[in-house]
């Protein structure tokens, strides 16, 4: 239960923190308990297949965080008039699962190398990741992290030299 309100408090953080709630501060802190909760199981827990269990938790929190950040796809149309489930479902899940996969690359490194080394993993395969996601065909730049202070220009004049990929790496 411990691990599934990590994962949830994860996904609060990260919920907050977008611009269209307008506390970006929060990003800064926004994945701790979820790597907390990785930490934990990885270590301390007996539970049998932690990859899974991992992969699971991360998926439900990057799942909440799609929704709220992006449910205002559900007001897209269909030609019929009626609103589009599947504008909101698929990006919803994919992009989850997307964002899953970076993270249980993470783990797996992490086990492998320990923790220094899984941290400084954990920053260029996200990297990594918000770079692909601008540039493949299913594009999805919304979610960068760096986007979270989108609405306080004051605090990122410097985003005109790294842009929102820089904003990424400082968070």
């Amino acid at each position: 239960m411990k691990y599934v309100i990590l994962s949830l408090l994860s996904a609060m953080l990260l919920s907050i923190s977008w611009p269209t709630y307008g506390i970006p501060f929060f990003i800064f802190f926004a994945l701790v308990p979820l790597m907390m909760m990785e930490h934990d199981i990885t270590k301390f827990s007996k539970i049998k297949r932690k990859g899974w269990v991992i992969f699971g938790l991360s998926y439900l929190c990057f799942v909440i965080w799609n929704i709220v950040t992006t449910g205002w796809l559900y007001g897209s149309k269909n030609p019929d008039g009626t609103h589009s489930l599947m504008a909101v479902v698929f990006p919803v899940l994919v992009n989850s699962l997307l964002y899953s996969f970076v993270f249980q690359l993470y783990h797996w490194y992490k086990k492998l190398q320990g923790t220094y080394w899984g941290l400084t993993f954990f920053v260029a395969i996200w990297m990594c990741f918000e770079k692909l996601h601008m540039s493949w065909e299913f594009t999805w730049p919304w979610l960068n992290l760096g986007n979270a202070f989108s609405e306080y220009p004051k605090i990122i004049q410097w985003y005109d030299t790294l842009g929102a990929t820089g904003g990424s790496f400082w968070i």
